[in-house]
């Protein structure tokens, strides 16, 4: 029975033992995994890259929004490297300790996993379009969606909107 977002499903798992297992991100991994669950795989491992996170609008909104939605990604663009910069990780790790309410061991955990392994942060926001397309796939295959044959992703998926935000940052002064 589907439960919720990783912290939920990690929830789930400890009140009710008939949730054995889950696909946990961090930190509710790092979380689980300090608590006494057995890691079973890196989703990385078993079903190859995943593009777990991004931001949505409807095409027609886009289109109507351009210059709007171009500043909103070049912002998330450089909030992206400005989390990313070695300079600045204590003041994330505390952010992660104050805002997420983690344990200093788990944020710092969790800073490390988020730079470093595959599936955490990427360089400049970028998107994940392999990813992507092994998500459309297991949805196809596990959920039946599309028929179970999944869509190009570009049905979803506009990368002229994140080009025109990096561009908009290099030629920032």
């Amino acid at each position: 029975k589907p439960v919720g977002a990783t912290p939920q499903r990690l929830m789930a798992m400890r009140e009710n033992k008939s949730y054995a297992a889950s696909m946990l991100g961090p930190p509710s991994s790092i979380i689980a995994k300090r608590e006494g669950f057995v890691r079973l795989a890196d989703v990385e491992e078993s079903i190859g890259p995943y593009q777990a996170a991004g931001f949505f609008a409807e095409r027609r909104w886009a289109e109507e929004h351009r210059e709007l939605l171009t500043r909103f990604l070049a912002a998330v663009i450089e909030a992206q490297r400005w989390l990313m910069a070695p300079a600045n990780k204590n003041e994330v790790l505390a952010l992660l300790t104050k805002q997420a309410h983690l344990a200093p061991e788990v944020a710092a955990e969790t800073y490390e996993s988020s730079m470093t392994r595959p599936g955490g942060f990427a360089k400049d926001a970028a998107f994940d379009l392999e990813g992507f397309q092994n998500v459309l796939k297991l949805r196809a295959e596990i959920e039946g969606s599309w028929g179970g044959h999944p869509p190009a992703p570009d049905r979803y998926y506009d990368p002229l909107f994140y080009e025109s935000a990096l561009a908009k940052l290099k030629s920032k002064p």
